[in-house]
């Protein structure tokens, strides 16, 4: 069991729900426990790219987060996600882009790192290479994406935007959604970082 690591996560910046006092403490404990299960893996023996993932893949599955669960809809009113995995060690990289139907796209991007020979993966192309895994994760139907409080923000946005390019449908409806990123470093030579965003 090693103690002698940092894990840094971040959880978005400049979202008006971020910003409201009333939801600071649930937002607070959603990234205490997101740092608390990466931490885990090191404790247990881990290596410090499977608790970048970890922590992430907690922030992926709690709707407060623009990733996985809590991603905004794109002007459609789709959820597409996105998620980058490095390895600095061996410096690979593994990314999936504008996936609808996976869970936690940070897994996704693993596998593109370490089960392909490409280092980017998009949308169907994406979901066909993850099903045809052997170890395959059940896809989820877009109702798992859904939260209140996205579509609010969603409508609010659309109802802001007064022109949408043609070709604007993998676009997030809002520029100011930030991603969110995890980063550890277990010695001098090993940082992996991750980043899921919309």
């Amino acid at each position: 069991m090693s103690t002698d690591y940092t894990l840094v996560i971040h959880g978005g910046a400049g979202e008006e729900m971020m910003l409201n006092t009333d939801v600071n403490g649930v937002i607070e404990f959603a990234l205490h426990t997101a740092l608390t299960l990466g931490s885990q893996v090191f404790q247990q023996g881990g290596r410090s790219l499977d608790a970048v993932q970890k922590s992430v893949e907690a922030l992926e599955d709690c709707f407060l987060f623009n990733a996985g669960k809590g991603s905004v809809f794109n002007k459609d009113g789709k959820n597409e996600m996105e998620a980058t995995i490095v390895d600095g060690n061996t410096m690979r990289s593994g990314s999936v882009a504008c996936v609808q139907n996976v869970k936690n796209p940070i897994k996704a991007a693993r596998c593109v790192m370490e089960k392909s020979s490409h280092s980017l993966i998009v949308g169907d192309g994406a979901e066909e290479f993850l099903q045809g895994l052997e170890e395959k994760e059940k896809p989820v139907g877009p109702e798992y994406f859904y939260t209140d409080i996205r579509l609010l923000i969603h409508g609010k946005t659309l109802s802001l935007t007064p022109h949408w390019p043609s070709r604007a449908s993998g676009i997030a409806t809002c520029s100011r959604f930030k991603t969110l990123s995890s980063t550890a470093q277990w010695n001098i030579s090993t940082v992996p970082a991750s980043t899921p965003t919309l």
